[in-house]
């Protein structure tokens, strides 16, 4: 079995913690562009704040990710959870 836990890209929620291991993102880097990016939290649950994955792409962007890796982690993200917004799974 490989090392690496396969991603969940299914249209959800990920926590910071999810969000920023997956695009090896530091929370330090995390923060620094957050805050330069104007980035909002998009819901606030309990367990702590879930950022949406256009946020987390940004900051990948910046970070100078490889493309395919981009792709692969990112934009799939993305793109699920635009679909949900426009499905009213997400309010």
């Amino acid at each position: 079995m490989s090392k690496h836990k396969k991603l969940d890209l299914r249209p959800n929620y990920y926590s910071r913690h999810q969000a920023i291991a997956h695009c090896g993102v530091n929370f330090k880097t995390f923060y620094k562009y957050r805050n330069a990016l104007g980035i909002i939290p998009c819901r606030v649950y309990q367990n702590g704040i879930y950022y949406d994955a256009e946020s987390v792409a940004k900051i990948v962007k910046m970070r100078g990710m490889p493309t395919d890796l981009y792709n692969k982690h990112v934009k799939v993200r993305a793109h699920n959870l635009n679909e949900a917004y426009k499905t009213g799974r997400l309010p």
